[in-house]
């Protein structure tokens, strides 16, 4: 049996979860625009514990969300879980985010899947998937324009996560009528992590902790504050 801790800041939302196996024993979670995860996520993994009646010496591993996302959440989320495998001497884990998106979608009858998170700007990180969850693209940072539609012409297509809102104002302003559901206030919870890490664990699927960085994308812009 397979006692692992689930981490999940790639966005607004700050998520945490303990499972044993395919149970989850416990999750605590809050989205929030301010993207405070540092000052929440060591109390969301002690309340988790706690509620899961779990000792943390009783983890066998942890596994993260790896991104892409927001540079400032995966910092925070992969940082925590290294210095949780390193201190307990326990295995790393890491999961494609736009999948742990996708996940709740999955065998509902759509042609296929497409995951999106808000990149700014007309940008979105996007992958897509097939109805079964298999990945049928590669994880990619595109730019919305007026054609993006043309490969989804005449499909049932589940389109996920915040930056699917920048496709269904797109859609909406073309008036286009085409099977498309949207589900733009969606976010990535690492109660979708478990059955991806879990396998991640059994298949041995494992990070190296000295080695393993946050999947950003793209390159990381940093500005001075104006004074």
């Amino acid at each position: 049996m397979a006692v692992i801790l689930y981490i999940e800041t790639t966005g607004k939302n700050c998520s945490v979860n303990i499972a044993n196996e395919h149970e989850m024993l416990c999750l605590c979670e809050e989205f929030t625009e301010d993207l405070k995860h540092s000052e929440k996520l060591h109390q969301f993994v002690l309340w988790a514990l706690e509620g899961a009646k779990i000792q943390l010496s009783e983890v066998q591993a942890v596994c993260v969300s790896q991104g892409p996302g927001s540079y400032t959440g995966l910092r925070i989320g992969v940082s925590a879980a290294k210095g949780f495998c390193y201190a307990l001497d326990i295995l790393l884990l890491a999961v494609n985010t736009l999948h742990v998106l996708a996940k709740p979608h999955f065998y509902r009858n759509y042609d296929l899947v497409f995951s999106a998170l808000d990149a700014r700007r007309d940008e979105i990180f996007c992958q897509e998937f097939s109805n079964e969850g298999n990945p049928i693209s590669e994880v990619k940072n595109t730019i919305v324009t007026n054609d993006f539609f043309n490969s989804y012409s005449g499909k049932k297509v589940a389109f996920v996560g915040d930056g699917s809102r920048k496709l269904q104002t797109l859609f909406s302003e073309l008036q286009l009528t085409e099977s498309f559901h949207f589900h733009p206030d969606e976010f990535p919870s690492s109660k979708n992590m478990i059955e991806l890490g879990l396998k991640k664990f059994h298949d041995k699927n494992i990070e190296n902790l000295a080695y393993f960085e946050p999947f950003y994308l793209k390159p990381v812009h940093i500005t001075s504050k104006k004074v």
